[in-house]
C-alpha cells in the first residue's frame, strides 16, 4: 500500500474536526479516553497517594502500551517528586522533567536510569490537559515533517526532547498555522492521528 501524500496535510481547524471525528469512530480509544478521564478527574481526600498513583499509572501503561514493566519504580519515583498536585494544578512545566528519569531495578538487583518522557507528560496532560500537550513519536515525526517541509516553525530536533521548549514548538505551530483556538488534546489527536496515517511504523 503506496504511503500517502504527505503534501495534503495542512494542520487547521478543519484537518483538527475531521481527525476527531475519526477518532470518535474507533471504540477503543473512546472507551479509553472516557476511562481515563472518569479516573484521573476522580478527587479525594487520598488523591495522588500511592495507591492512586499505582492505578493511574498502571493505566495509562496499559492503554498506551508504553511498556513500563517496573510500575511500581515509577510510582515511587513520583511519590518522591516535591508538590505533586500542586505543580500539576498550577502547570509547573519542569514537573515532567523531575517525572521523567526513574531509577528502575533490574533482575540482578542493580539499577538503571530509565527515561519515560513520553509517559510522563502522558501523566500530566491527563491531570491538566490545558496546561501539558503530550509528545509521542508520532507528535515529533509530523513536527519535523512540518517544519522541513513549510520552513515556518523553528527548532532543533533535540529540542522536542525538552519538554519547555516542545510546549513553545506547539504554541508556535498553532500561531504559525493559525489554529491557536485548537486545545493542546485536539492538536494531539490531529497529529498523532495524522502521524499514523502519512508516517505509519513498519
Amino acid at each position: 500500500m503506496a504511503e500517502k501524500d504527505f503534501k495534503k496535510f495542512i494542520p487547521s481547524v478543519a484537518e483538527a474536526d475531521r481527525y476527531w471525528k475519526e477518532w470518535l469512530t474507533k471504540d477503543s480509544y473512546v472507551y479509553a479516553e472516557d476511562a481515563l478521564a472518569r479516573l484521573f478527574g476522580m478527587r479525594d481526600k487520598n488523591y495522588l497517594d500511592a495507591s492512586d498513583l499505582m492505578i493511574k499509572c498502571s493505566t495509562l501503561n496499559d492503554f498506551y502500551s508504553t511498556n513500563i514493566y517496573a510500575v511500581y519504580n515509577v510510582v515511587k519515583h513520583y511519590l518522591e517528586v516535591g508538590d505533586l498536585k500542586g505543580r500539576l494544578a498550577k502547570g509547573d512545566l519542569s514537573l515532567v522533567e523531575d517525572l521523567r528519569k526513574v531509577q528502575v531495578k533490574k533482575k540482578d538487583q542493580s539499577t538503571s536510569e530509565k527515561d519515560f518522557y513520553s509517559f510522563a507528560t502522558k501523566f500530566c496532560a491527563h491531570h491538566n490537559p490545558e496546561a501539558y500537550p503530550i509528545y509521542d513519536s508520532y507528535v515529533d515525526r509530523m513536527l519535523r515533517e512540518l517544519r522541513n517541509r513549510d520552513r515556518k516553525i523553528q527548532f532543533r530536533n533535540d529540542e522536542l526532547k525538552d519538554y519547555r521548549k516542545f510546549v513553545n514548538v506547539i504554541r508556535q505551530m498553532q500561531k504559525e498555522y493559525r489554529i491557536e483556538k485548537l486545545s493542546f488534546r485536539q492538536v494531539d489527536i490531529m497529529l498523532w492521528l495524522a502521524g499514523k496515517e502519512y508516517f505509519p511504523q513498519r
